[in-house]
């Protein structure tokens, strides 16, 4: 993969045309009856919503499901490490991205009701690395057609109140969406290593797989969605020279606001002095002053501790996958699912319906 600056800028002007056209005519729904009123509408005749569904169901030929079952299993071995490094590395370093940063505080996305935002992001997260989760039709798969067409909503309400994008180009442009899935790619598989995981080349290359199959799913054009893993870091040090100001005035905010709503909270249960240190970790040292997180004191003790226990565990995975992975993923998947079951509320209240559970054969869920 190789792209100009000059050809990467021009994917501001692009959005989710499919997406946009198949919610058209929608009302206000909840994120998870979007994709059924879709379906609704498709069965009654309407072709932009057929065509949606025809393009979302479609596997593409480079998708090889082993690969992206053997990065799902990744991500669950070394589930609280991956969470961290997601939310306290990718998503808070993404804010330094002004045009990134800048829709979230006009739509109050993460400034209201903060924590369970990022509850609701956890469950997207969760969902999408159930067994079989991204297989058309599957409930990772669902919940992520729901985020996409939720997005081509925001689209629409954006361009009704007037909003001016910080660079000029579309709203939620595919510029945004692709810098996005860079930082949960290549940010969050940098943090897994930052925070101890040690991991193989073959796990990290079907990680890379299956994030790429979210963002597939997520709406992101083919030409964005680096292959390998090398390309993957390639095109983030090129997106950060090119997006990245940590000055703008969207960033701090949104940083604090995050580190003070899981504070003390599940699944974590970390004091914010040790957020901070474990974000300056996985951001850098850089990004962290600019935003004035603090030095980390004697919670520098606290984040070795994390590292070292990342590190043993993830070599006894390593060492002895069939024995000791199972009960590693079955003991962090139970603790986080009851978290996000506790911090959304009982099911019909959630933005993204219920929490898909491998752990009896998806046979039940929350």
């Amino acid at each position: 993969m190789s792209l100009s600056d000059a050809q990467l800028l021009a994917y501001a002007h692009r959005t989710d045309p499919l997406a946009e056209a198949a919610v058209t005519d929608l009302p206000r729904l909840r994120p998870y009856k979007l994709l059924d009123a879709v379906e609704a509408a498709s069965r009654d005749g309407n072709s932009d919503a057929s065509r949606f569904l025809h393009s979302a169901f479609t596997v593409p030929d480079w998708v090889d499901f082993e690969r992206v079952e053997r990065g799902a299993a990744v991500s669950r071995t070394h589930g609280f490490a991956h969470l961290l490094a997601l939310n306290f590395g990718a998503l808070l370093e993404g804010y330094a991205s002004h045009s990134l940063a800048a829709p979230l505080v006009a739509t109050g996305r993460l400034r209201q009701d903060t924590r369970k935002r990022l509850y609701e992001t956890g469950q997207v997260f969760h969902n999408g690395r159930q067994e079989g989760a991204l297989r058309p039709g599957a409930p990772g798969h669902r919940s992520i057609l729901a985020v996409r067409l939720l997005h081509a909503m925001v689209r629409r309400h954006l361009a009704k109140v007037g909003y001016e994008t910080v660079d000029s180009g579309a709203q939620v442009h595919q510029l945004d969406m692709a810098h996005t899935a860079v930082q949960v790619c290549h940010v969050g598989r940098r943090g897994l290593a930052r925070l101890g995981v040690d991991l193989p080349s073959e796990d990290i290359d079907a990680l890379h797989h299956f994030a790429r199959l979210v963002h597939t799913w997520h709406g992101v054009e083919a030409a964005l969605l680096p292959e390998t893993v090398a390309d993957s870091a390639a095109l983030h040090a090129q997106l950060a020279a090119l997006r990245y100001d940590a000055s703008n005035p969207a960033a701090a905010p949104l940083v604090h606001a995050a580190l003070d709503a899981m504070t003390h909270a599940p699944p974590f249960f970390l004091p914010r002095p040790a957020l901070a240190a474990v974000t300056r970790l996985l951001i850098g040292d850089a990004l962290a002053d600019a935003w004035e997180l603090g030095e980390p004191g004697r919670w520098r003790h606290g984040v070795t501790a994390i590292m070292a226990t990342s590190r043993s565990a993830s070599r006894l995975a390593r060492a002895a996958p069939r024995t000791l992975a199972p009960p590693l993923q079955w003991a962090q998947e139970s603790l986080y699912m009851h978290t996000l079951a506790r911090g959304l509320g009982a099911a019909p209240k959630r933005a993204f319906g219920t929490l898909a559970d491998h752990r009896w054969g998806r046979r039940a869920t929350l």
